[in-house]
Formats: structure tokens, C-alpha cells, sequence
């Protein structure tokens, strides 16, 4: 039976063919986007790496006063800071990050990272460089790639060589020689924004945002020992991040917000406001939601047409073939078969426009002309199976109910009503 339908679908080439270029062209449209819908959803539905629960960012601003005690240096005015966050009632840690690598944070710098014992460069630019003390991975939750808690990562971090890198990096190895397991490159010294460091462990892909893809951007975490010199260096462009235990959220920002003027105005520097993470995450992403709300609007209004269009197509198709399902049924034919014939029909011919419309995606590939959300041109084999399959899956879906309602209707009239019509 499928054998002989698809001669008979074969010998009905003048009638088809218009109807196989209308598939093509509907299924390269719909192709690309399915794609655009997956170049959104996907990043966000990916791993994020970090945890913002609980957390609240802090702003410092720095002044031009002298500690009142001349032996006591800014360094250590700026330490007492960070102890008195530390022991504030309802903390549990307190992050410090520079280069912008806390998560949400517009500004970043990016660079290569160059295993020194392999002579393998890990990017092309496409690592995220920051510093940040022990604490960052507590505050965030930063995870080991082999699912390692944030606390069994602090003593490698501080004391085994002071280089984290996210798991990610190490897929664009200019070599091309994989790396077999996250455990053979721990200690290895790699070359970092100009240090030499020893790699203390590898840590889950940490993204930006939910925007983010995580195959865009790896990250880096540097070591940053709170010490005086490096205490000079925290201001107000340094990222500082507290942790609030769950017990003692409620309330946790008014009373932190009455004691920032006497608890925290030391000379020289004060903390002058606190924000939750979820307000730094919705600005932060503002403008993306507001976009990807647009192109949602778009897409959608593009795909109603092509369902309407199509659906259409298949609904005027099979209602003119009303006298030939009279004639069918009139000399045997079961409505299950004829319903089954006309749906047979339909995926053959969704089939040979497949087939032709693979080449057409992959020369428009070559050619480039792919739109992308992100920026980046990047695109993996697996995408174009992934959305092909998609699309392949949702024409099929607008071709069944195409044919479905008006066979349907058609196959409950009499046969010689039919025919007495015609």
C-alpha cells in the first residue's frame, strides 16, 4: 500500500510540484525561525553556575579622608569594612570580585588563557578574567565540574594554585586534542592576564546572564588575598556581594539600611546603599526581556501566517478531492483507509520537500545569512538537526489538521450525495 502510494504520489508530479516549492520555501521560513526561538529559550534554559538567592549587592563609595589614628592605613580601614559585613547579624559570606565577573554585571574583561604546560591556547578571546576572594564561591555557589560543593573548593582556590576555570573553556583548545578528564588538567600552569598560576580545579560553566549562551564565554577566577595591598584596590568600581542566611531575610534590608550609616561609614570609605539580586538581575536584564518580548511578538505573528497559510493549502486541497473519496467509497473503500491515504499523502510530500529544502539550508548557512541574537556566528551541526527536526515536526502538525477536519467532513457525506453534487 505505501509502496504503491508513493508511485501514485510520484505519477501526480504536475499537480504537486506547485505544492512541494510552497513546502520548500515554508519550511526554509520556518526553519530559520524555529532557529531564532531556539537561539532565546536555549541559553535560558541552560545551567546557570551560580545562585543570586538570598544575596544582595553592595555599593561602596570611597572619600578623600584620613583615618582620625595616623598608624592605621586605608587598607585597614577597608578591611575593618568587609570584617564588620562579615560579622553583621544574618550574614553568611561576603564576596569580593574585580574585573566584572558577579554575575549580571555589564563590564567584563575578556582574554586568552595559555596552558604553559601543554603550549595549548584555551580561547579566543572569549574568557571572562576576574579576581575574587574565597568567599565569591559560598556567596554564588559556585559548583566543581564534578559536582563538588562550593566549601570543598575554597582550599584548592586559596591554597593550590589560585586559578579556577569553568569547564567550557577547555572545549576551544586551538590544538583540537580534547581534554580526557577535568582531573588531569588540575595542576597545570596556565598563563593568565600575564600570572602564572597553577589551576587549583575546574568549575561548572558560569554564564553572565540567562541571555548568555554558555558556549560564548568561559570565565576565569583569580585568587584575590585580602591583603594591604590588595586592599587598595577595593573601591567603589569593586563588585561586593553578602549572603544572607534564609532564617534571616525577613526584614534583613531595613535593618541593614538604618545601621549603614553608623556600622558602615568608616573614613575613607562607606557603604551607601544595598540592593537585592533579583532588582540587580531585572535591571540588568531589562532591556533583553523587553527585546526577546518583541521578537517573540514577531515570530509569533510570522508563524501564525505560515500555519494559516498551510493550512489552508491542505484544506482547500482535500476539499476538492470530495467526488474522488465518493468514488473510493462507493467501490469499497473504508473511511479509515482514505483517511490514512490522504495523511499518507501529505507526509510524502513534506518528505520530498525535506529533502530539497536540506541543501537550500545548508548553502544559506555557507552564505551566512542566519540571523543571530547573540552576535556570534558560531552554529553546530546539532543546531541544524535539532531545529530541522523541529520544523520537519511542526509542518507535519499543520499538514495533518490541514487534511484532518476537511476529510473528515467530506468522508461523512453520503457517496452518492457526493457524486449527485458534482
Amino acid at each position: 500500500m505505501k509502496r504503491k502510494l508513493l508511485k501514485q504520489t510520484i505519477s501526480q508530479w504536475r499537480s504537486n510540484s506547485w505544492l512541494i516549492v510552497e513546502l520548500v520555501i515554508i519550511m526554509v521560513v520556518t526553519w530559520f525561525l524555529v532557529d531564532l526561538l531556539c537561539q532565546v529559550y536555549v541559553p535560558m534554559a541552560e545551567p546557570k553556575g551560580f545562585d543570586t538567592d538570598h544575596c544582595y549587592k553592595l555599593y561602596l563609595r570611597t572619600t578623600d579622608e584620613v583615618p582620625e589614628d595616623s598608624t592605621i592605613s586605608l587598607s585597614d580601614v577597608k578591611n575593618e569594612l568587609i570584617s564588620r559585613l562579615r560579622h553583621y547579624p544574618g550574614v553568611e559570606g561576603v564576596a569580593i570580585s574585580l574585573q566584572g565577573v558577579e554575575p549580571y554585571t555589564g563590564n567584563m574583561v575578556a582574554g586568552d588563557v595559555r596552558d604553559v604546560t601543554t603550549a595549548d591556547t584555551l580561547t579566543f578571546g572569549r574568557i571572562r578574567i576576574g579576581y575574587t576572594n574565597a568567599d565569591f564561591l559560598r556567596v554564588f555557589r559556585i559548583k566543581g565540574a564534578g559536582g563538588q560543593c562550593p566549601d570543598s573548593l575554597v582550599h584548592p582556590f586559596v591554597h593550590g594554585g589560585g586559578l579556577l576555570l569553568s569547564s567550557n573553556v577547555f572545549e576551544f583548545v586551538d590544538s583540537g586534542c580534547p581534554v580526557p578528564s577535568y582531573e588531569s588538567v588540575a595542576g597545570h600552569r596556565f598563563n593568565v592576564d600575564g600570572y602564572d598560576l597553577r589551576l587549583a580545579a575546574v568549575i561548572e560553566n558560569v554564564k553572565r546572564d540567562e541571555f548568555t549562551p554558555s558556549a560564548r564565554y568561559g570565565i576565569a577566577l583569580i585568587f584575590f588575598p585580602e591583603t594591604a595591598d590588595n586592599m587598595k584596590l577595593v573601591d567603589m568600581w569593586t563588585d561586593v556581594t553578602i549572603r544572607v542566611r534564609p532564617e534571616a531575610e525577613n526584614g534583613f534590608m531595613e535593618r541593614f539600611r538604618k545601621d549603614m550609616g553608623v556600622h558602615f561609614r568608616l573614613p575613607g570609605i562607606y557603604v551607601y546603599n544595598i540592593v537585592p539580586f533579583d532588582k540587580v538581575r531585572k535591571t540588568d536584564m531589562e532591556s533583553g526581556f523587553k527585546t526577546v518580548g518583541k521578537m517573540y511578538i514577531v515570530i509569533g505573528f510570522l508563524l501564525v501566517n505560515v500555519f494559516l497559510g498551510l493550512f489552508g493549502t491542505f484544506w482547500y486541497r482535500t476539499r476538492r478531492r470530495s467526488s474522488e473519496l465518493a468514488v473510493r467509497m462507493s467501490f469499497g473503500a473504508s473511511r479509515i483507509s482514505l483517511f490514512r491515504r490522504l495523511m499518507g499523502e501529505g507526509i510524502i510530500l513534506l518528505v520530498f520537500a525535506s529533502l530539497i529544502s536540506v541543501p537550500l539550508l545548508w548553502l544559506l548557512l555557507y552564505m551566512e545569512v542566519r540571523p543571530n541574537v547573540y552576535g556570534f556566528m558560531d552554529i553546530e551541526a546539532v543546531w541544524i538537526v535539532r531545529d530541522s527536526v523541529i520544523t520537519f515536526f511542526v509542518l507535519l502538525m499543520i499538514i495533518c489538521l490541514g487534511i484532518s477536519f476537511p476529510a473528515w467532513v467530506a468522508m461523512k457525506v453520503d457517496p452518492a450525495t457526493a457524486l449527485h453534487d458534482e
